[in-house]
């Protein structure tokens, strides 16, 4: 009887465990990282042929405790070397430890070479050869402390290599990766259950999806195996064992249900139907459609299946961020579109899980490429997504809304207001800030809970606020975007403007349209911690409409440019904008295209505003100036802080204002006390008119100055 050790992936120990004893073995047994077990040839021949979710398999050969130089090479010089394999075979040797052993590891490698290569010249007369780059045998050697553990490397290369996937994605999924998420997510066996996966990439998802459906060994075209390279071999044997496997693939194949992959990127879709194309099988259908726009197919529509998908994770904050609109859609989709399928998704961030408004039932541990990541998993949403029966103080958070809605609306239509601050954390439980958009959409922003709020009540809260929401609004909960906003310091702290995905700001799916004094501005309610629309400057961008005819304005910091929207709608002699990040200057562009405010009057400046000022020679009737309270600079070492530089930041502005002119000063740090002052100029705060009547309960949404230049 051989004893075997099939190496694994963490977390999937169990699943290998499993097909060890579904190969026929005995005395299975699970340890980190993989799993040993005991049986004939044929178990081994099977274990290979048909794991998903193994990486190697190795023959054990022995296991010994050697405590001296010498004690090792004479014993592994004693083992009977030619009985494995001939001296025309290339081997290479490696070893693996842990523990303390009595001598270095690269001694105990250069020994056991020795030991081999000694062995056949005294019994055969002949010197078998190194051959590190394409050996027929791999001698493994494991070391616990004193006790060394020898193998042949049955399997040879890594056994997720399948062979069709000579092409892959930046982050695609390794294939045994692949399977253990579908083998976690129920997709076990022969079915005709339908498949879906709206973010296929170059399509392991799918392909591995078609191969466990239509009950495809893994391993069936692969030709170069370790076991090959060895005297043990029995060819007879393996081609037998083949062709069980054939006939079993010829069964199932044509009993498939529908399997379909999508993805936004037409490189990626056609790099996934030639992976699929070269896997030799049939039935599964690749498109290009990004997931807002994705309607299931009428095929699909009356079957039951499986949604399992690797996102983007977002390791980086800024990019996380960003993710939860996309995590948010996919949510929608499902719920929508298949509710009565399940979801199955990987993630390293279970955060990113909650932005899609689902409670998964069940989650399992799964590496990917070294990184933890869990695999989530989604069913029923129309059960498990809102809370139906709320809490007392879901009860009090919904009265409070319901009589916002009542006084706000009242003041919002008297005054031509379609967008508005409807809540902001007015209920210390329910600690978010909820935006009505045009009657038609909230954007909800959760203040991050602190480490002392456990994690499930504060996701509760949210559920429970979506279902107050959705009930006193009387919209769908598609029509609610979930965000988090996180206090951020140091590299990470978030900065107004910044750039969260490298992509169009408002694509087509995600186009939305406000109104303001008599202007339009598109939104973006999912990619983003803000929308493009900063509510609470509504009375100054208003101001700056009404004040700003046949002047020069200059917007600084501008973000989308609504100010400069309104100041050309105003009828200014000219605008100029600046700001730092390429995606808000074409944003601002699309904003003044959509509005018809176009001609060489208008200019756009990508450039620090910092260093944008220091050149700049012309002067203005009009300047808004409305800075971040921190960011950092991508093409500088230095930071900017708000307190710390708004001096010398006014002083370079102002050099740029016309005599007779007007700047407007404003920034949203709480507490920031303004230190500039001078004979020069006649400097008033007007905060308390500029906070309109939706923010006068939020503490410190800004603070604003008019700082004029006498004239001549």
């Amino acid at each position: 009887m051989n004893k075997y050790f099939a190496a694994c992936p963490r977390h999937v120990e169990d699943l290998a465990a499993a097909e060890a004893e579904q190969a026929g073995a005995s005395e299975v047994k699970v340890t980190r990282g993989g799993v040993s077990f005991q049986g004939d040839l044929a178990v081994g021949y099977r274990f290979c042929l048909w794991t998903r979710v193994a990486s190697r398999l190795l023959w054990e050969i022995g296991s010994r405790e050697l405590e001296s130089e010498e004690a090792f090479y004479k014993e592994l010089s004693r083992w009977t070397w030619e009985e494995l394999f001939t001296a025309d075979d290339g081997f290479v040797c490696n070893i693996t430890g842990t523990g303390q052993g009595p001598f270095s590891d690269r001694f105990a490698l250069l020994k056991l070479k020795d030991a081999i290569v000694d062995r056949f010249r005294e019994q055969t007369g002949q010197r078998p050869s190194v051959d590190r780059e394409n050996p027929s045998v791999k001698v493994e050697c494991h070391r616990k402390n004193n006790t060394y553990s020898f193998y042949l490397d049955f399997s040879g290369d890594s056994l997720h290599k399948r062979g069709y996937r000579l092409n892959k994605g930046g982050a695609a999924l390794r294939e045994n990766t692949a399977a253990a998420l579908l083998l976690r997510s129920g997709w076990n066996g022969p079915t005709d259950r339908a498949f879906l996966d709206p973010m296929c990439g170059s399509g392991t998802l799918c392909i591995e999806a078609a191969m466990i459906a239509s009950d495809r060994a893994p391993a069936l075209e692969r030709t170069r195996w370790g076991f090959r390279g060895w005297k043990g071999h029995s060819e007879e044997l393996w081609q037998g064992i083949l062709e069980e496997a054939r006939q079993r693939f010829e069964a199932a194949r044509t009993k498939i249900g529908p399997i379909q992959g999508y993805d936004k990127d037409e490189d990626v879709v056609r790099m996934a139907r030639s992976n699929f194309n070269r896997s030799g099988m049939k039935g599964v259908r690749f498109d290009t459609m990004p997931i807002e726009k994705l309607k299931v197919q009428n095929n699909l529509k009356d079957k039951v299946g499986l949604i399992a998908t690797n996102p983007p994770y977002g390791i980086r904050l800024e990019e996380r961020v960003g993710l939860e609109g996309l995590y948010r859609r996919l949510g929608v989709f499902f719920t929508e579109q298949l509710p009565h399928w399940q979801l199955s998704l990987i993630t390293p961030d279970k955060e990113l899980g909650v932005a899609l408004q689902i409670r998964s039932f069940r989650e399992n541990k799964l590496d990917n490429g070294g990184l933890p990541c869990l695999v989530l998993h989604f069913q029923e949403p129309e059960k498990n997504s809102l809370v139906q029966v709320l809490s007392p103080q879901a009860e009090q958070f919904k009265n409070r809304l319901a009589k916002n809605l009542k006084r706000l609306g009242k003041w919002a239509r008297k005054n031509n207001v379609t967008s508005y601050r409807l809540y902001d954390a007015d209920l210390p439980d329910y600690n978010f800030a909820l935006d009505w958009y045009e009657g038609s959409w909230i954007h909800f922003q959760e203040y991050a809970p602190t480490v002392r709020i456990d994690q499930a009540k504060a996701e509760k809260r949210v559920r429970e606020g979506i279902a107050a929401i959705c009930s006193v609004l009387e919209i769908e909960r598609s029509a609610v975007f979930v965000k988090t906003r996180r206090r951020q310091r140091g590299s990470t702290q978030y900065v107004k403007g910044e750039n969260r995905q490298k992509r169009t700001p408002v694509e087509e799916g995600d186009k939305l349209i406000a109104r303001e004094s008599g202007s339009l501005f598109l939104l973006n309610l999912t990619d983003y911690v803000d929308t493009g629309l900063f509510l609470d400057h509504r009375p100054v961008r208003k101001w700056i409409r009404d004040n700003s005819e046949g002047k020069d304005f200059l917007n600084l910091f501008a973000y989308t440019g609504s100010a400069t929207v309104l100041a050309a709608a105003g009828g200014a002699k000219s605008t100029t904008t600046v700001d730092g990040m390429k995606t808000y200057t074409a944003w601002t562009k699309e904003n003044m295209a959509f509005n018809k405010l176009t001609g060489e009057e208008h200019r756009f400046f990508t450039e620090d505003c910092f260093t944008w000022l220091e050149r700049e020679r012309s002067q203005y009737d009009l300047i808004f100036l409305d800075p971040p309270t921190f960011s950092n600079s991508k093409g500088k070492k230095t930071t900017f802080d708000i307190q710390k530089d708004h001096v010398r930041l006014i002083e370079l502005t102002l050099k740029c204002l016309r005599p007779g002119g007007t700047l407007i000063f404003s920034n949203n740090f709480r507490k920031f006390e303004l230190e500039f002052s001078s004979d020069k100029y006649d400097i008033k705060e007007v905060t308390s008119w500029s906070v309109p009547e939706d923010f006068k309960n939020t503490k410190g949404i800004h603070r604003c100055w008019f700082i004029s230049c006498p004239g001549k």
